[in-house]
C-alpha cells in the first residue's frame, strides 16, 4: 500500500499513455477487453480500461486481487471449468467472462501495486510469445508510473527551488537596502587594492557622485587613497595574519585632495576549499573624532604647560586622598620627583607620628583654625561650608597661597588646603593660625611655597 501512495496514481484523470499500453496489450492478445488496475486495501481501481465502462471493483470481486498474489503471470484459459473461480460472479454474472491473464505490475522495491490484465468472453490460451510480450508490457506501465513519480518529485523540487529563490530575492532586496542606505561605508576589494563593489555611502566620504566613479577612478587603493602608502601595506600584512582587522584608523587623500581621518573594520573572505576571494569591511569617517582629541591634547598639553610653571605649589587629589597631579615647584618642595608623588597620600610624606621638625616643609604651613558662621556658599552645592574663600581653575587643579603672598597683602597666613568634592574642582583657602602644625593637620593643610610672592587666584579673590 505504501508503494502505490507513493505514486499518487488513485483517481487520477484517464491518460493518454496509459491507454495506449492497455490498447497494445489487448491487440497484442487478441481479446476484446485489457485492463491496468491497481490494488487498494477494499477497492481496485482501473486507470486504463478498454471494452468495459467502470473504473472501480470492490476488491472482494475483482479477479486482479487474485492476480497480485502471483509473483508471475497468471493465467486461466476458462474460468468456468476453474474450481476456483466457476462461481465468482465475473463469471456467472452478465460480463460471462471465460479467460483471464495477468501480468503483476510489480513496482522497484518488489511489492506489487497492480495488474496488467486481458480477458475475453470466450475461452482462449495465450502463446509463450503473448505471454512475454504481456509482461513488457506490464513493465512499460511501471516505467510510466516511474516517470510520473519522478515528474512529480522534479516538480516538487522546483517549486520548492523557487520559493528559495524568492527568498533569496527578498533577502537580496533588504540587503541591497541597507547596502545603499547604511550610514557606513561598505566595500569589496581585491587583494592588489582594486574595488570589487563599494557602497553609495562610501563614494561620499571619500568625495565621489557615485560607487562607480570611485570604483572606475581608483585602480590602486595604496597609491590614490592612503596619503601614508605604507597603512596599505600594514593592512594586508594583518589580514594575512589575523584573517580580519578592527578599527584600523588611516589618513585618507579625497577626490578633491582633502585629507581625512578614517576606521576601517574587515575581513577576508575565502571559498570552501580555504582559497582566498577578496576583502571586504565597512569605512568610517572619524575626521571630527580625531579633531576633537587633537584639539583636547592640545588644550591640556597648553593647561599643564602654564600650571606647571606657575610660581605655587598646586597639586590635585582624587576622593581617596591619592594625588593625581603635581606642578615642578611642588615636586621641588618635597624634594621627590612627580612619579615618586602620584598616586600617593600625605601619609606617604607625614606620617602620622612624625615630629613637628618632620612635618611638611612647605613654607608657610600652618594649622587651620576654626572657621567662622557665615553663609552657605549656594552657588556651589559641594563647596564646603567655612571660611575659606575658594577658586575654580580648569582640570581640577588646587593653587596653594604662599604665606608670603598674603603678608604682602595685609591678609592673615593661610594655606591653601583641597578639600574633595564630587568634580574635584573645588579649592578651599582657610584662615590658619601661625603656630607649628601637628603631624595631624599637616596631612590635611595645603602648603605654600617660599617662591616669591605674588598675586595668586586664591589672594586676590
Amino acid at each position: 500500500m505504501a508503494a502505490l501512495e507513493e505514486y499518487g496514481i488513485l483517481d487520477t484523470p484517464r491518460e493518454l499513455a496509459f491507454d495506449d499500453l492497455a490498447r497494445l496489450a489487448a491487440r497484442t492478445c487478441g481479446v476484446p477487453i485489457a485492463l491496468i488496475s491497481f490494488v487498494a486495501a477494499d477497492r481496485v481501481w482501473l486507470k486504463a480500461h478498454l471494452g468495459v465502462t467502470t473504473t472501480e471493483i470492490p476488491r472482494s470481486d475483482s479477479l486482479c486481487a487474485q492476480a497480485i498474489l502471483s509473483p508471475h503471470r497468471f493465467h486461466i484459459s476458462d474460468l468456468s471449468a476453474d474450481p476456483r473461480y466457476a462461481r465468482h460472479p465475473a463469471v456467472t454474472g452478465p460480463e460471462h467472462l471465460r479467460f483471464y491473464a495477468g501480468a503483476p505490475l510489480i513496482a522497484p522495491g518488489g511489492f506489487a501495486v497492480g495488474v496488467l490484465c486481458v480477458l475475453d468472453h470466450e475461452p482462449r490460451t495465450l502463446t509463450a510469445d503473448q505471454l512475454e510480450a504481456l509482461e513488457t508490457i506490464a513493465r512499460q506501465v511501471i516505467t510510466q508510473l516511474e516517470l510520473r513519480r519522478n515528474l512529480r518529485r522534479l516538480e516538487r523540487s522546483l517549486a520548492g527551488h523557487e520559493r528559495t529563490e524568492a527568498a533569496l530575492r527578498r533577502a537580496e532586496a533588504r540587503y541591497r537596502s541597507i547596502f545603499e542606505n547604511v550610514a557606513e561605508g561598505i566595500f569589496q576589494t581585491t587583494a592588489e587594492g582594486q574595488y570589487l563593489a563599494a557602497n553609495p555611502m562610501l563614494a561620499r566620504i571619500y568625495g565621489y557622485d557615485s560607487p562607480a566613479e570611485l570604483q572606475t577612478a581608483v585602480r590602486n587603493i595604496r597609491g590614490q587613497l592612503y596619503v601614508d602608502p605604507e597603512r596599505r601595506a600594514e593592512f594586508t600584512r594583518l589580514m594575512r595574519e589575523h584573517g580580519e582587522v578592527h578599527h584600523f584608523e588611516s589618513q585618507i587623500r579625497r577626490k578633491d585632495g582633502t585629507v581625512i581621518w578614517i576606521s576601517e573594520n574587515a575581513r577576508s573572505v575565502t571559498d570552501a576549499d580555504g582559497r582566498f576571494l577578496y576583502y571586504e569591511g565597512t569605512v568610517e569617517d572619524i575626521s571630527d573624532r580625531r579633531q576633537a582629541e587633537e584639539a583636547l591634547r592640545n588644550s591640556e598639553l597648553l593647561y599643564h604647560s602654564l600650571v606647571d610653571a606657575l610660581p605655587q605649589n598646586i597639586f590635585r587629589k582624587d576622593t581617596e586622598g591619592r594625588f593625581t597631579f603635581v606642578n615642578q615647584l611642588f615636586c621641588q618642595t618635597l624634594k621627590r620627583p612627580a612619579p615618586a608623588i602620584l598616586g600617593q597620600t600625605d601619609a606617604a610624606f607625614f606620617p602620622p607620628n612624625s615630629p613637628p621638625s618632620t612635618a611638611p616643609m612647605i613654607n608657610g604651613s600652618c594649622r587651620a583654625s576654626k572657621p567662622s558662621k557665615r553663609p552657605r556658599n549656594t552657588s556651589n552645592p559641594t563647596a564646603p561650608s567655612s571660611t575659606s574663600t575658594s577658586s575654580r581653575l580648569p582640570s581640577a587643579t588646587a593653587p596653594v597661597t604662599s604665606s608670603a603672598s598674603r603678608a604682602s597683602s595685609g591678609m592673615k597666613p593661610s594655606a591653601t588646603a583641597l578639600r574633595p568634592t564630587s568634580n574635584m574642582n573645588a579649592i578651599s583657602s582657610a584662615p590658619c593660625s601661625t603656630t607649628s602644625p601637628t603631624p595631624s593637620t599637616s596631612r590635611t593643610s595645603a602648603r605654600s611655597s617660599s617662591a616669591p610672592a605674588a598675586p595668586s587666584p586664591a589672594g586676590s579673590a
